[in-house]
This record gives structure tokens, sequence and C-alpha cells, in this order.
């Protein structure tokens, strides 16, 4: 039996325009001038901590960690990758404390597969931050606890999806900026395994035989050292 911890009402149209607004073909909102690469959007002063956008290479635009590519390979939108070929990253993401945003696209959402978006201890364990069919989810207790969003996500779609854990341990998971679920993370299953410690994107764990994997494109990836708040999310 799955038990939903809290799931949100989708806004159709999100404070961006609209669900799959890509911030980096449209750059900002109400800004029909905005270069395709962003770099005003980007000069936030809420500049986050890494930020890779996936142009031809792997390296942080602030001069951190590179990430490591799984077998995948860069097209003219980012960086395109099969099941189980993502990123890692290792010495970028905080352990506790964070906002991770990942501007991507999955090619298709079935509508009873799991698709890992981001894994937190070293691929060992089922729980994380996934798709499930058509939703936004994070798996809380393997089997039977999960944070679910509203259903509506499309195929070949760009979505900003965002995750943040503050001190309290609170998570919260949105979706082009916009609140789809959140739970109180006791357990620390949305915490890396220690200081430094390597954050795996779009590759399944070995506890379910690494089968709970999708193919898509991501065109970037931005971390910070603190939990934004909604109001704070830059596109």
């Amino acid at each position: 039996m799955r038990i939903s911890v809290a799931s949100f009402a989708l806004v159709a149209v999100a404070a961006c325009g609209r669900v799959g607004y890509d911030p980096v073909i449209d750059g900002a909102p109400g800004d029909g001038d905005a270069p395709d690469d962003a770099v005003a959007v980007d000069a936030d002063p809420l500049a986050p901590q890494h930020q890779y956008h996936l142009r031809g290479d792997y390296h942080d635009d602030f001069g951190g960690p590179d990430l490591v590519p799984a077998g995948g390979g860069f097209v003219a939108g980012g960086y395109q990758f099969g099941p189980n070929q993502g990123l890692t990253v290792t010495g970028a993401m905080p352990e506790q404390v964070y906002t991770v945003d990942l501007v991507f696209a999955f090619d298709s959402y079935a509508t009873t597969s799991w698709q890992k978006i981001l894994d937190f201890k070293g691929l060992t364990t089922d729980e994380g931050y996934y798709t499930y069919g058509d939703i936004s989810q994070f798996v809380v207790v393997a089997g039977s606890q999960f944070a679910d969003g509203p259903p509506g996500l499309v195929g070949g779609t760009t979505y900003q999806m965002t995750i943040t854990r503050d001190a309290a341990g609170t998570v919260v998971g949105y979706v082009d900026r916009v609140q789809v679920w959140q739970f109180t993370d006791t357990a620390g299953v949305a915490t890396l395994l220690g200081p430094g410690a390597t954050a795996a994107f779009f590759i399944d764990d070995t506890a379910t035989g690494m089968a709970e994997a999708g193919a898509g494109t991501v065109r970037r990836i931005r971390i910070w050292d603190r939990a934004l708040a909604a109001a704070d999310l830059p596109p």
C-alpha cells in the first residue's frame, strides 16, 4: 500500500508563465529579449554555490568540482542520457541543508514506472528523489511511504524541478517553482552519506537492480548551501 505524505494541487500556469517553462531557453519571465544562455538570470543576487550549464562541458561556472558523466553525451539542448547514464558530483552538494535545482526533461513518463532524479546514499538504497508515472515524488520509505505531487508531467517537456532541505529536516519539492510535496525527514533519507560525499543524478540504485531509471536531457544543475524559500527560487 502506498501512503502519500503530502500532495498539493498543481498550478497549471506557474509564476514563470507555464508548466514546462525552460529558463535556459526562455530567459527571465517577462523578458522577451533575454539571451538563450540566461546569463542575466544567473546573475541573481541569490547566487548558487555551484552551477553547471552543460553547454559542451561538465565544469562548474564558479570553479567547483566538475560533474562526471556516466555514459551520456552532449546534444544541442544539453547533456543527453539513457537509463543510468546520468551524472555524479563529489564535494559539491552539502550533506544536510541545501537546494538542488535541475532543468531537464525525461523522454517519457510510463504509468507505473519510477525514474530516479537524485540519489543521496551512494546508489545503495531505494529512497530518494524520483518521478513516478507522471508525478514528482520522494520515496521516504521504500515500498510504503511517499511524498507525492499531482499528476500532469508530460514526456519530452522541460521542467525546472527543485528539492530543498532545511536544518529542521523539512524537505520540499517543487515543479516550475510551485510546491508539489513536503515531508519531515526524521530518518535522514534526504541527506548525503557524509560531508563531501557523492550525489548522483539520473542514476538508479543497486537496491532495485538499477531498474528505475529513465532517459532524457538535462540542461542545467544548480546547488545552494541553504534551503531557499519558494519566493527566492530563481528561474
